[in-house]
């Protein structure tokens, strides 16, 4: 799929939703907002388009508003509108005006008084900017309720860099975990564990594919 058939077909645009499920609580308690372009009953990921660096980035940036806008308004008036609603946002793009055109949208679309329903996703080793301004931006962000996770821990990521964000949660993917890798990824795990209890954050796994990799 080619970036300017995104563009010049903006209509095909559609926002998809991942569970989240509580280990504790045995119920989906939120949504992963994912971005996705359905033309003629085929569905394309929109991750590569996200991920492309030669795409100017004022039309990553609207793509990604235009799909959060349509995600809001579906899981606004939904029965179980207290389930959180996880929003994937690039660091990077997120500091050009400051987060303040995603603040806007989510106040427009779901209202100040449901912002505490919003976790952003950000991924630390991406930011090659000043980690005090984009602390500064995610602690206004508290202000409203909003909560901060931090996606794509594995053994190469910089904890203290993560530290310094004070995420409310801690994103670890498994798609590799296996039998013969075990040893290798229980020490991160439990290395990501103890980090999470030191700064009061919780960790939630995505990739689980089998029972063993849920114990």
């Amino acid at each position: 799929m080619d970036a300017m058939d995104v563009l010049t077909n903006l209509e095909h645009l559609q926002p998809f939703f991942q569970p989240i499920f509580s280990a504790d609580e045995h119920t989906v308690i939120g949504y992963e907002v994912l971005g996705r372009y359905v033309y003629e009953g085929t569905i394309h990921s929109l991750g590569p388009f996200f991920l492309d660096n030669s795409i100017p980035e004022e039309y990553r940036i609207d793509v990604d508003n235009i799909i959060l806008g349509l995600a809001l308004e579906r899981l606004r008036d939904r029965s179980d509108n207290g389930s959180l609603i996880f929003i994937n946002r690039d660091p990077n793009l997120l500091m050009i005006d400051h987060g303040e055109k995603l603040l806007n949208i989510l106040k427009d679309k779901l209202g100040e008084e449901q912002l505490h329903r919003i976790v952003i996703e950000l991924s630390a080793n991406k930011f090659s900017g000043e980690t005090k301004s984009l602390c500064h931006l995610l602690n206004y962000y508290r202000t409203y309720g909003i909560k901060i996770a931090v996606d794509h821990l594995g053994r190469d990521t910089q904890l203290d860099s993560v530290t310094a964000l004070s995420p409310n949660i801690l994103k670890v993917n498994l798609d590799t975990l296996s039998y013969k890798a075990w040893d290798t990824h229980k020490d991160m795990v439990d290395s990501l564990g103890l980090l999470a209890r030191k700064i009061g954050a919780v960790l939630l796994f995505e990739g689980i594919e089998s029972v063993y990799q849920l114990q």
